[in-house]
């Protein structure tokens, strides 16, 4: 049986050792912080093996520096991919719980030392324009060239995972379609679906029109 090491105030990378977490029968976890002020639990062998090294910045910093590389610093297009890579790979970014949370990747092609690269003839391949924005055509599934697409700001929202859908008559549709539709705001609307139940609504509102008809 190994003996007890006390790792408290070590420096592994970029994580400074805290204090002792946890043992949950996998093996003992020191509670870290790293540089940019994330805390976490490590498992103390991912430590001291320098299989952890930081919380993820410091990946996600040497694909931003790569891309300055390739004269796209400044421009929007190079604000989308910065911004891509940071949901889903910095853990401090504002929205990395619906995306590097959920399990949401780049594809390779997108990373590394060619990504913007790569990302930047995709983008030029596809019709991109700084009105467009890109969106993922499958949302459970990751940003690759077979999986995006550029859109329009306003329609991103239509497929976004928080996105309340609603069917009815064989028709589905947001909440907000379904109001542009009927002819009355989107707020009323959610109050009577919440207040009579959805279908029960779209029955009573949508038979003046003679829907379906």
């Amino acid at each position: 049986m190994s003996s007890f090491i006390d790792l408290t105030g070590q420096k592994y990378g970029r994580w400074t050792v805290l204090q002792l977490a946890e043992n949950d029968g996998n093996g003992i976890k020191w509670l870290c912080r790293c540089d940019c002020g994330v805390e976490r639990s490590v498992r103390a062998n991912d430590l001291r093996q320098n299989k952890s090294l930081s919380c993820g910045c410091y990946n996600h910093e040497k694909i931003v520096e790569r891309a300055t590389k390739h004269n796209g610093c400044g421009t929007r297009l190079y604000y989308t991919y910065k911004n891509m890579i940071g949901r889903c790979y910095r853990k401090t970014s504002t929205h990395y719980d619906r995306y590097g949370a959920r399990g949401i990747t780049v594809c390779n092609e997108w990373l590394g030392n060619d990504g913007f690269t790569n990302f930047r003839e995709w983008a030029e391949q596809t019709g991109y324009n700084d009105s467009l924005t890109i969106e993922r055509i499958d949302i459970d599934k990751g940003y690759s060239p077979v999986n995006c697409k550029w859109i329009p700001f306003r329609e991103q929202a239509n497929n976004r995972s928080t996105t309340h859908w609603v069917t009815y008559n064989g028709v589905t549709q947001n909440i907000t379609q379904w109001a542009k539709q009927i002819g009355i705001e989107r707020r009323k609307l959610t109050y009577l679906m919440a207040r009579d139940g959805e279908q029960e609504t779209l029955f009573n509102l949508l038979k003046e029109d003679n829907y379906g008809s």
